[in-house]
């Protein structure tokens, strides 16, 4: 039996198809030129375009692409796979991602340390509370007591951050969680709170509660900052960094010229 439907991947505007046999991987008729481009365009200003979401071996292909499509949502583009216990690009993950270019270019590596690489902090989701490490009861009560650990919507929109290092949320295995020497590999580790009843969450839950909240903690003070700045007047709003730079450097340039210094010449105007 072959069952089609069509899908639409949010903000590339590219149109795919999708057929599937069995449990067969799909295949995908989509131009690469076309989604390349898409996602080059939609990764230039994502909201959690600082963001890494770090999947340690995980058995289920289904988890891997329900993370991906979760990740679509909430404006995540870097997603790492550590030593999957199964092909994460199985027919069931491709299903379930709904058109994730994710699925194609996520990473996989053998180890915790290769994905945690070139991130400026981490942090490692577990419900253990061990005597040797700080287990933080949520990431709100985290973030305020580190509150540089994921830094503020300007900062992670400057695209200078981005290239310097990123953020990585490390999840563990479906059944049994991150090891206390992957834990001892994060900045830092945190719990998601849940009700008694139920405490333990799926992989793919977990990730979406956790994005959900950064996205909508940074929705929120866009919205703020964007309200402030309308109401500076643009005269009066700081120059960028690197303007001030390019005025320092030229002042400088001209005081030498003139023989004056830049200690003499402010001395001068002074």
């Amino acid at each position: 039996m072959v069952t089609c439907w069509r899908a639409f991947v949010p903000r590339g505007h590219v149109h795919i198809a999708y057929t599937i046999r069995s449990c067969r991987k799909p295949k995908v008729s989509v131009t690469a030129a076309i989604a390349d481009t898409a996602v080059a365009a939609r990764q230039s200003n994502l909201m959690l375009q600082d963001v890494r979401v770090v999947l340690t071996s995980p058995k289920s292909p289904g988890n891997i692409g329900s993370v991906a499509r979760c990740a679509e949502n909430f404006e995540v583009s870097d997603l790492w796979v550590v030593d999957p216990r199964c092909d994460p690009r199985d027919g069931e993950a491709h299903m379930l991602a709904c058109g994730s270019p994710l699925m194609d270019t996520m990473t996989t590596v053998p180890t915790l340390q290769e994905a945690l690489a070139n991130t400026s902090a981490s942090i490692g989701f577990t419900r253990r509370v061990g005597n040797t490490r700080l287990v933080h009861a949520s990431l709100s009560q985290l973030l305020q007591a580190f509150p540089n650990t994921l830094p503020d919507l300007a900062t992670a929109r400057d695209s200078s951050w981005a290239s310097e290092g990123r953020v990585a949320l490390v999840f563990g295995r479906e059944e049994s969680g991150l090891t206390a020497n992957e834990l001892s590999l994060c900045t830092h580790s945190c719990s998601i709170l849940s009700g008694p009843v139920q405490p333990s969450l799926n992989l793919s839950h977990a990730v979406c509660v956790i994005l959900a909240q950064l996205f909508e903690q940074r929705t929120c003070n866009h919205d703020a900052d964007m309200a402030a700045a309308k109401q500076v007047p643009k005269q009066h709003q700081p120059a960028p960094r690197s303007d001030v730079e390019s005025l320092i450097n030229r002042w400088t340039e001209l005081t030498d010229a003139a023989g004056l210094g830049y200690v003499a010449a402010q001395q001068t105007l002074l």
